[in-house]
């Protein structure tokens, strides 16, 4: 299900399907790093859907560690964020709710890019978890 044709949710998480956990030392967790290109005059639009989705994945996605997200000075029109899971399956709970579907299907609407600055992998070191 590729994420760039049907829904950019798709996209986001077919690229990391299939890839073999690798175990490290410290706490482990699922989670990435991207950065958002945001289309002018959609700044609002997109950080009101990115917190929609925070206080979903707070509220009822116990797997969800983290969902932030950056502006960065030096970038006026981009946007980082960040995600971090228990683990795969959480990430997976996580890409189902009702905001990331949302997200999916309007993207292209709000970004004029994405790229992943950390693809989506589980950490080999971390001060979360265990």
């Amino acid at each position: 299900m590729p994420w760039a044709t049907a829904s950019a949710i798709a996209l986001w998480s077919c690229s990391f399907r299939g890839r073999t956990r690798v175990r490290g030392s410290g706490g482990m967790m699922y989670g990435g790093l991207a950065r958002f290109v945001v289309k002018p005059g959609k700044r609002d639009e997109f950080l009101e859907i990115v917190r929609w989705s925070a206080r979903i994945a707070k509220e009822s996605e116990p797997g969800t560690l983290r969902i932030d997200a950056w502006e960065v000075e030096a970038e006026p029109d981009v946007v980082y964020g960040y995600e971090a899971y228990t683990d795969r399956e959480a990430f997976e709970t996580h890409i189902q709710n009702e905001a990331v579907q949302k997200f999916g299907q309007i993207l292209d609407t709000l970004v004029e890019g994405w790229t992943m600055v950390i693809p989506f992998g589980d950490s080999v070191a971390s001060s979360a978890g265990d």
